[in-house]
């Protein structure tokens, strides 16, 4: 995988809808620790690290982009 395209044999701007769920780094909140946050179960990336995702190389002139979140996350996903 090439450090530039982060995303496999994809072909750049052939997708008229992406829909992304990205691995958002969430705040640890629990006094439990990290047992049952996301990053106990695959890793995540911090808004930085998605922002820099060349998503829009994949998409198509017209393309619908479908961002997954959570609340805490909305306003950063906007």
């Amino acid at each position: 995988m090439r450090a530039d395209w982060p995303f496999g044999d994809l072909s750049p701007g052939s997708y008229e809808v992406i829909m992304a769920d990205p691995p958002w780094q969430t705040r640890l909140r629990s006094p439990k620790g990290y047992e049952k946050a996301p990053e106990a179960h695959y890793q995540t990336m911090d808004l930085a690290a998605i922002q820099a995702l060349p998503v829009g190389r994949l998409a198509a002139r017209d393309c619908l982009l479908i961002l997954w979140c959570t609340w805490p996350h909305y306003p950063k996903a906007l």
